[in-house]
């Protein structure tokens, strides 16, 4: 019984243990009712810690929302009425995100995990209309099924990101397909605190526009992506106020009697100090991305502390869990020891019995004896009194 049972537990948690090894995320936080298809075509109702494997499709309703952590400790928010496939996600190679309507949030990490170059991007994104790639970093994508049209826009680090054509768009791409793509001179990179997007009448790539702090800090504080990142006749609007002051600036100078010369040397002096801004905000991503580099080395530090952690807890529990066998066989063989030592205490009062028996049966002899000599004597001493008292008869 014992062996079965052992049996039934070992199976058990075999099973257990295969199907975490299969799962490549887990759901962290979730709020409303969300669904997945897992590739065997069996559909679920998302709970906490739930683990997903590799091709699980994630659907989200209105008022829903998912937040997913995967193995190597990047996370992935899925707004409401959003669907997106896990394609791929191995500890080799890199990871094939599908967004394939609706929103996501995501924050990379630069654990590359089992992946040899570290070069390479470490997880792809992919639209209907759009591949992005990424390293490590902080990002939010939109895509309008309707329309095709994809929306990036960039919180931490950057992505490169480049438009599908259209018989891309209709197979399964892999990893090296999307690098591909990635490597094509048109490819565009957005930067942190811009915007781009895959235009929904031209479908061309618009360049990367540069958001207001302010904007960004809002759209970057909200866990929940947003349905709609930004309007684009805003991002339009954006762009046109460095052209209208430009324009304004010249009506003044003519109306105060500026002359060319002057004038072309405020404008040299403007397109100076965009160049300076320019190369200050790339000074301050590389700057930026050394401090997150530094972070990240740092929460790296203390995950792998936490896994050494485990790791000496395990070691240790089994350490303990032999020092435990050895008492157990040491207690095990005292118990033995004592019951050997009864059994013996027994054996030693069945021998003393049949000693005393034996005893017993000789005292009982001899005291029969004893008797049986006591008779014969006395039947000696009568018949010698007979003899005495008749003689005659005797010799007769």
């Amino acid at each position: 019984m014992k062996f079965l049972i052992c049996t039934v537990l070992l199976v058990l948690s075999f099973n257990i243990f295969a199907d975490t090894e299969k799962s490549v995320c887990t759901v962290s936080k979730i709020r409303g009712e969300a669904k997945a298809k897992l590739p065997d075509g069996k559909i679920v109702v998302l709970e906490k810690n739930l683990s997903l494997p590799e091709g699980s499709i994630i659907k989200t309703s209105d008022k829903s929302f998912v937040k997913l952590v995967f193995i190597d400790d990047s996370t992935m928010s899925v707004g409401v009425n959003s669907i997106v496939k896990i394609t791929s996600f191995p500890r080799d190679n890199a990871g094939i995100l599908t967004l394939i309507r609706g929103q996501i949030r995501s924050q990379v990490t630069k654990d590359y995990m089992e992946m040899e170059d570290k070069n390479k991007s470490k997880l792809f994104i992919r639209t209907r209309s759009a591949a992005m790639g990424i390293r490590g970093t902080d990002f939010q994508v939109n895509f309008e099924d309707a329309s095709e049209e994809t929306t990036l826009v960039t919180y931490e680090g950057r992505v490169a990101m480049n438009k599908l054509d259209q018989d891309q768009r209709e197979r399964v791409l892999n990893q090296d397909d999307l690098d591909r793509v990635l490597e094509r001179k048109e490819r565009i990179i957005v930067n942190r605190g811009e915007i781009s997007n895959i235009n929904r009448e031209t479908r061309r790539m618009e360049r990367p526009v540069r958001l207001d702090i302010k904007m960004i800090e809002s759209l970057k504080s909200s866990e929940v992506p947003r349905e709609k990142i930004i309007e684009r006749k805003m991002v339009q609007k954006e762009e046109m106020k460095n052209s209208e002051k430009v324009d304004n600036l010249d009506a003044k100078e003519v109306r105060s009697g500026v002359t060319p010369d002057k004038r072309e040397g405020k404008l040299e002096d403007k397109r100076e100090d965009k160049r300076e801004g320019k190369l200050e905000d790339k000074r301050e991503d590389k700057r930026e991305d050394k401090r997150e580099d530094k972070r990240e080395d740092k929460r790296e530090d203390k995950r792998e502390d936490k896994r050494e952690d485990k790791r000496e807890e395990k070691r240790e529990e089994k350490r303990e869990e032999k020092r435990e066998d050895k008492r157990e066989e040491k207690r095990e063989d005292k118990r033995e020891e004592k019951r050997e030592e009864k059994r013996e205490e027994k054996r030693e009062e069945k021998r003393e019995e049949k000693r005393e028996e034996k005893r017993e049966e000789k005292r009982a002899e001899m005291k029969e004896k004893r008797k049986n000599d006591r008779r014969e004597m006395k039947e000696e001493e009568r018949r010698e009194i007979r003899r005495d008292q008749n003689p005659i008869e005797i010799k007769k």
